[in-house]
C-alpha cells in the first residue's frame, strides 16, 4: 500500500488525522483542543518495523566544538529535520488515495503520546538526503549526537495522573482531593497551555542519546 510512496516517487505528503476528533464529527476546523489538533500535514520519509516516520519540522543546528547542537552558538551548521515516529499500533486505518478534498494519503492515528501528540518519539536527521537502495530513494541520515526526544506529560497533568492512580493507601480520599485541585488548575490554564503542539526549545537538552 505504501510502497509506491516510498519507492516510486509518488506524492509523499500525508495527512495525520486525529481519530478522537474525527470520530466526533469533523467540521473542518483545526483548533487545538484537549484532544489535540484535528489533523497535521506532514511528509512521509520512512517506513520501519515499528511504524512510519514523517518530517515534523525543519530546524536550525549549530556546531559546538565539532559536535552538532540545537543550542545557538557562533558557528551555524546545516539544517536538520525533526522526524516523528508513529507506531503501527496507533494507526487504525490508512486511505492511500486520500479523499474528495485532498489526494494525499490519510493516516487515521490515535494521538496517545503526552500532549495528545501522534509521535511517541522524535529523532533528528540531516535535512539534505542522500541516494539509497536500488531505487535511489532519498535517505536522511540520523544525527546521533542530537539524541532522541520523547514527549512527556506537563507537570500538572502528571500530578493529575498520579492523583487518579488506583494504588492509593488512603482509600482514595487524598486522590480525589488532588484530582479536584488539578482539574481546577487545568480549567484555569486552558488546553492550549497544557497541550502544546511541540516542546519548548529550552527543553531539548534533556534528550537522551539514541
Amino acid at each position: 500500500m505504501l510502497g509506491p510512496i516510498r519507492n516510486k516517487g509518488m506524492n509523499s505528503k500525508t495527512i495525520i488525522m486525529n481519530v478522537a476528533r474525527y470520530e466526533r464529527g469533523y467540521d473542518g476546523s483545526n483548533e487545538m483542543t484537549w484532544r489535540g489538533y484535528a489533523y497535521e500535514g506532514k511528509e512521509l520519509i520512512e517506513i520501519v518495523h515499528g511504524g512510519v516516520e514523517v518530517i515534523f519540522r525543519v530546524s536550525k543546528s549549530y556546531d559546538a566544538g565539532g559536535r552538532r547542537t540545537l543550542s545557538a552558538t557562533k558557528t551555524p551548521a546545516p539544517n536538520v529535520i525533526e522526524v516523528g515516529h508513529i507506531p503501527w499500533k496507533w494507526i487504525e486505518d490508512i486511505a492511500p488515495e486520500g479523499d474528495e478534498f485532498d489526494g494525499s494519503a490519510i493516516f487515521f492515528v490515535r494521538h496517545r503520546a503526552p500532549g495528545r501528540r501522534p509521535y511517541n518519539f522524535i529523532t533528528y536527521r540531516e535535512a539534505q538526503p542522500v541516494a539509497f537502495g536500488p531505487n535511489n530513494r532519498d535517505y536522511f541520515p540520523q544525527i546521533p549526537e542530537l539524541g532522541t526526544w520523547r514527549p512527556a506529560a506537563r507537570p500538572r497533568l502528571a500530578r493529575l495522573r498520579k492523583a487518579l492512580a488506583p494504588e492509593q493507601e488512603d482509600g482514595g480520599r487524598r486522590s480525589a482531593a488532588m484530582a479536584r485541585r488539578c482539574l481546577m488548575l487545568i480549567r484555569r490554564s486552558g488546553p492550549s497551555k497544557l497541550l502544546a503542539s511541540a516542546p519548548p526549545r529550552e527543553l531539548r537538552p534533556q534528550s537522551t542519546p539514541a
